[in-house]
């Protein structure tokens, strides 16, 4: 499997979507927008956009930047917003392509599960870590 394409039609995912944002729309209006902006930019290709979700409460669309815009950290970095249900945040294009190697030398091994898994976990901690950044020192203007 090759990890930095992993996204790029799966039918069945855009169903699981879509059903969500519906869902989200009636819960959460504002939230349900953001959502659909940061998936229509990404869809145009029109950023680096590593991941857009929600953790219920929070849009959290995550970049991968040079090295050098990240202060050179391996770990998340928050960007300030204008909307207080969202959160910009960034890794490093190094630790995205680390991780990525790691994840592919696993699937080559043979051990394409555990690779499917630790992309997943990747992605899972990622956005738990912008959200956990936030909410101890919220970046809005």
């Amino acid at each position: 499997m090759d990890y930095s394409d992993e996204f790029k039609d799966p039918p069945e995912a855009f169903e699981v979507l879509q059903d969500a944002l519906v869902k989200l729309q009636s819960d959460n209006p504002e939230l349900a927008l953001r959502i659909k902006e940061e998936l229509n930019a990404a869809a145009r290709g029109e950023e680096n956009i590593l991941l857009v979700g929600t953790d219920g409460e929070f849009s959290v669309t995550i970049l991968h930047l040079e090295p050098e815009l990240v202060n050179w950290k391996n770990e998340i970095v928050l960007f300030p917003t204008s909307s207080s249900v969202s959160i910009l945040a960034a890794i490093s294009r190094d630790y995205l392509e680390e991780k990525i190697r790691a994840c592919e030398s696993m699937d080559d091994e043979g051990d394409g599960a555990a690779a499917d898994q630790m992309w997943d976990d990747f992605m899972s901690d990622l956005m738990h870590a912008a959200v956990e950044k936030h909410r101890a020192d919220p970046r809005t203007f």
